[in-house]
């Protein structure tokens, strides 16, 4: 988290130091981890287009990507195994995403 406030810091100076506080303080608030936090600056930062003013908390709160993740059980359930591939959540054991999800969000393969 500290390493996202320093890169809203270094991209947007115009911020005080309280304004930066308050989106880390909304960030935790919302359940921000630091790669959610990280990747909502990146996106600010790329899509931002208003340098007349500086972003607004709710720039960077409502950057909120999710990807829905299956457990192995769920995809043969839903007969979706040719569609989705094992990702790794950190967990000790793999969960299943669209294909399309692994560039799109970022997303690790499953390693054995």
């Amino acid at each position: 988290m500290a390493a996202a406030i320093d890169r809203i810091n270094v991209a947007f100076p115009s911020l005080s130091a309280e304004q930066l506080a308050l989106i880390k303080d909304r960030m935790i608030v919302n359940g921000f981890g630091d790669d959610r936090a990280m990747a909502a600056v990146n996106h600010v930062i790329d899509s931002f287009d208003s340098w007349s003013r500086t972003p607004a908390v709710a720039d960077f709160i409502k950057y909120d990507k999710r990807v829905k993740t299956y457990t192995h059980s769920e995809m043969c359930d839903a007969c979706l195994d040719g569609e989705l591939v094992p990702v790794d959540m950190g967990g000790k054991k793999p969960r299943w995403a669209k294909k399309e999800d692994l560039g799109a969000f970022g997303l690790k393969r499953w390693e054995v």
